[in-house]
């Protein structure tokens, strides 16, 4: 892994107000398993045949081939911008820590020079560096809308009295409604939520373009609407990274890799195409027919290392092999104000 910690998605959000430190959601990938020969490393290639890993240090670090006799994909996935015009460029993104820490100082930077627009008496530069645009209505893009609001009405208006009165911020959604993966009743209840914080909707609304200063939505009555912002986050949706497509593509559609989301798995988490107990996936990266959360991450991962365990590392190959069984614990996302939907 290029990574060298491990760190708790969750509460990445979190991190973008200051509620929790960077440092207090990662560890070290060392100090989680001692008995574990990390190398900081990024994965560039692979040959299902041969069974090799091509990988390449950080920087400008060496080239190394790694034999395998059982390759487990964990890679996770990254944003997916759907190829639509300027996202990529002037949006940021809250997928990895280094995104939460662009995401703070991008806030704190906006806030500052907003602070000056304000004593030059420039109101109108004021309000477009206070507007926040977040496209994307699941778990991540409520959850960092609940923890923005608590930050500008218990901090921002203490230490901002001036500015904290003209912070706008907008979610935009394409579905009709947000929390797909919740009941209707709750996603409405948390909808009400945010309103009652300041939190201005756009369902209904896809973007069709983003310039360095203002996005363009299409409303579904056809109608075009322009948002002035000072930041702007996707946070509407993942993709495979370059390591997954590549195994997807050497097995080949013609072998049962269709799906563009990731590599499709058996109830075992054997990836569909290759021998059995030969290539496994899970976590984002595989497609299971479970939700792609850190919950089913977390247990595909104990399922898979009880599986290698010393002693049942023939299971791996039978085809009658005990499945992977998901213990639902529940679904939770933060919406402000120290309240949660569940």
């Amino acid at each position: 892994s290029p990574r060298p910690f491990f760190f708790y998605t969750p509460l990445l959000c979190s991190s973008t107000t200051g509620v929790v430190n960077p440092c207090n959601i990662i560890e070290p990938i060392r100090d989680v398993n001692r008995d574990v020969r990390y190398l900081n490393v990024n994965c560039q290639d692979v040959d299902l045949k041969a069974k090799k890993v091509v990988c390449k240090g950080s920087g400008d670090g060496a080239e190394l081939t790694l034999d395998y006799d059982h390759l487990v994909v964990a890679v996770g996935a990254q944003p997916n911008t759907f190829g639509i015009k300027g996202i990529q460029e002037h949006a940021m993104f809250l997928k990895e820590v280094e995104h939460g820490r662009a995401v703070r100082e991008k806030l704190l930077t906006n806030i500052e020079k907003a602070d000056v627009a304000f004593a030059a008496g420039d109101m109108e530069l004021m309000k477009k560096l206070l507007n926040v645009v977040v496209v994307g209505g699941g778990p991540t893009g409520v959850e960092f809308c609940g923890e923005l609001c608590d930050f500008i009405n218990k901090d921002l208006s203490k230490q901002y009295p001036n500015l904290a009165g003209h912070f706008k911020v907008t979610l935009v959604e394409a579905l009709p409604g947000i929390l797909a993966m919740f009941k209707k009743e709750i996603a409405q209840h948390v909808e009400t939520h945010l309103a009652k914080q300041g939190v201005e909707m756009r369902l209904n609304a896809m973007v069709k373009e983003a310039e360095p200063d203002k996005v363009h939505l299409k409303n579904k009555d056809g109608t075009v609407e322009t948002l002035d912002y000072g930041m702007l986050l996707w946070v509407g949706g993942v993709c495979m990274r370059p390591f997954t497509k590549q195994v997807a593509d050497q097995i080949g559609k013609e072998e049962g890799q269709t799906d563009r989301r990731g590599l499709l798995v058996d109830s075992c988490l054997r990836v569909k195409g290759t021998p059995l107990g030969e290539v496994f996936a899970l976590g984002d990266c595989a497609v299971s027919g479970k939700p792609p959360t850190a919950q089913v991450a977390a247990q595909q991962g104990k399922y898979l290392g009880r599986m290698f365990r010393k002693g049942s590392e023939s299971m791996i190959e039978d085809a009658e092999a005990a499945p992977f069984v998901f213990k639902d614990k529940g679904k939770m996302a933060y919406i402000g104000e120290s309240k949660a939907a569940a």
